[in-house]
């Protein structure tokens, strides 16, 4: 795993992003992701705090979300 979890820049990115203090392990592929995670991620990534760093930060996010939401009932109150 190495140093995948710092603060350091992505690589193979034109501009610097640093990764999000929260992350940790190696950055989020959003192949292993559904589509409707990723559409929750792009959304997240507009707000703070993600907008500051790589969308892929909010996948892990948008996949708790969408959990949350699955399980989810509406109540009459």
């Amino acid at each position: 795993m190495g140093d995948v979890a710092s603060n350091r820049p992505v690589v193979g990115h034109d501009h610097i992003t640093p990764r999000a203090p929260w992350a940790e392990g190696e950055m989020p592929d959003a192949r292993l992701y559904t589509e409707s995670e990723c559409y929750v991620a792009g959304a997240l990534s507009t707000m703070p705090p993600f907008d500051k760093y790589m969308p892929m930060e909010a996948l892990p996010f948008a996949r708790t979300a969408l959990a949350a939401l699955g399980n989810w009932e509406p109540s009459d109150a």
